[in-house]
């Protein structure tokens, strides 16, 4: 579609950010975090805009602020097509539940999901694409990434710590906390880190200690990374739920991350630098080609 004619819809963060530097046209909506009081400013907000662009087609994963501008822009008239996310693997995201039932079109991306959403397509995952490049030469020391969630992660800042005082991680540390307090002299520690930073410290490092984020997870693996893996979960208050914990299952069962529980050894290290396996070639289309399908049904592939 020509830059001219689309326009990112997104909530702050990194990514917006990063659109908006490459020359997309980008709209911030407010912050909606599940709180009443957000609600009302995210549903006005959205009406704005909806007002003002009257959208013909709206392409989403649904998320937080998105799954309200896709109502609004649903009941204007726009049509719709929900691709759920990739970190979905046995059970619909909350906003899911809500905008693949207006969706004209719904996209998954895990065999699971096709019994979740039965109208949807199921397609190879984004994630998988492009897994197997070798690891970089010059690859060295360590990353841990927590990634942009609100919520602190101090139980694996709390694991990546302790594992480096024990000599267990390679030197150079570098890490992203958060907004985790726990202390962890051993690294060079960030809060955050934009996203040219985190591409370029992904790609030098020798392991990397992640999150169960799909978009980290995704990243590491197009670098030929296993990474070290502890899922966010709901019971230790880390995420709304234990989305993640499925994703690095889902992964562990392929090979294609090292799954922790409560500690990091030297025997993960030692899985994390072996090769990454090449996943099985799969009959499911693209993403990519999926949602050119679904628009040309909706007779929107010429827009």
């Amino acid at each position: 579609m020509p830059r001219e004619l689309r326009r990112f819809v997104t909530a702050p963060g990194p990514r917006g950010e990063q659109l908006a530097r490459d020359g997309e046209d980008v709209t911030i909506l407010p912050q909606y975090e599940r709180h009443p009081r957000e609600l009302g400013a995210s549903i006005a907000a959205a009406v704005r805009l909806v007002r003002r662009d009257r959208p013909q087609i709206v392409v989403s994963t649904g998320a937080g602020s998105a799954a309200l501008y896709c109502a609004v822009a649903r009941a204007a008239g726009a049509k719709l097509v929900f691709g759920e996310t990739m970190a979905r693997v046995t059970g619909p995201s909350a906003s899911g539940r809500v905008t693949a039932r207006l969706a004209h079109a719904n996209l998954v991306q895990w065999p699971e999901m096709g019994s979740v959403y039965p109208r949807a397509r199921v397609c190879r995952p984004l994630l998988l694409e492009d897994v197997g490049a070798p690891l970089a030469g010059d690859a060295a020391g360590t990353l841990v990434v927590v990634g942009t969630h609100t919520a602190p992660f101090d139980r694996l800042v709390s694991i990546a710590a302790a594992a480096a005082r024990a000599g267990v991680l390679p030197a150079p540390i570098v890490a992203q906390v958060g907004p985790s307090r726990v202390p962890f002299p051993e690294a060079e520690t960030h809060e955050f880190l934009a996203p040219e930073a985190m591409a370029a410290a992904i790609a030098r490092s020798q392991v990397i200690v992640s999150h169960g984020g799909a978009g980290s997870l995704s990243a590491a693996l197009r670098t030929g990374h296993r990474p070290i893996v502890l899922g966010r979960t709901r019971r230790h208050g880390e995420h709304f739920d234990d989305h993640q914990e499925q994703l690095m299952g889902k992964l562990a069962e392929s090979g294609l991350v090292v799954a922790l529980d409560d500690r990091l050894g030297p025997e993960h290290v030692e899985a994390a630098l072996a090769p990454l396996p090449r996943p099985e070639a799969s009959p499911l289309p693209s993403m990519h080609d999926a949602l050119a399908s679904a628009l040309d049904e909706l007779g929107l592939a010429r827009l």
